[in-house]
């Protein structure tokens, strides 16, 4: 479905048609502003950019309001990477957001706290890495996971682990060859849990 082809689709317009359509019953316009939300929060929630930050608070709240449930744990996850202090969700998400939402957006963000120490202090966990090598990926998993006190979000886990996956030449040319397989199991392992478990943090199932 073609709507406003020349123009760029902003929240607000969007936010707009999918209630008209909800209301009205308008399947073709409805299930075109459903695709539109789902692109900017997909279901492969590492796939996520900057894009996805904006109006996340927003979206849960039309996600509810509208009957559109699977957007809600990318909306989740992307509002709980942005640092408050620095208005980097634009100052309202505590006004938008029903209060058993908010809730649900704090113990998913402990959860995910939770999680990026338990990677920063132990990242390799029980792989069988060698004693010269286990330091030195240590090093890489901490240096990519720190969050960065000048940035308006913290860590993105779900994309910082993604971004591990390819490996990084600077590093890995001092890794043997099995332990660099073991970093790259420990990875995807970590990576696989964790998007398993966010519909849970954040109290969705």
């Amino acid at each position: 479905m073609d709507v406003l082809p020349s123009q760029p689709i902003t929240f607000d317009m969007l936010s707009g048609a999918l209630r008209i359509s909800t209301k009205y019953e308008i399947s073709a316009l409805r299930e075109w502003c459903i695709q539109e939300l789902r692109s900017r929060w997909p279901r492969e929630i590492e796939t996520m950019g900057t894009t996805s930050l904006p109006h996340a608070a927003e979206a849960i709240s039309l996600a509810r309001e509208c009957d559109v449930p699977d957007i809600l744990p990318a909306a989740f996850y992307a509002l709980s990477v942005q640092k408050w202090s620095c208005l980097a969700d634009g100052g309202r998400s505590h006004v938008v957001l029903h209060p058993s939402d908010l809730r649900r957006l704090i113990a998913g963000r402990e959860g995910l706290q939770d999680i990026l120490v338990r990677c920063i202090i132990n990242p390799l966990g029980d792989a069988l890495v060698c004693s010269t090598c286990r330091p030195l990926i240590e090093r890489f998993w901490r240096t990519k996971l720190a969050p960065d006190p000048m940035s308006p979000w913290g860590c993105w886990l779900l994309r910082e682990l993604q971004q591990m996956t390819p490996g990084d030449a600077q590093y890995y040319a001092n890794w043997c060859a099995n332990c660099a397989f073991q970093h790259h199991c420990a990875v995807w392992d970590q990576l696989r849990r964790l998007k398993e478990t966010i519909p849970r943090l954040f109290l969705l199932t």
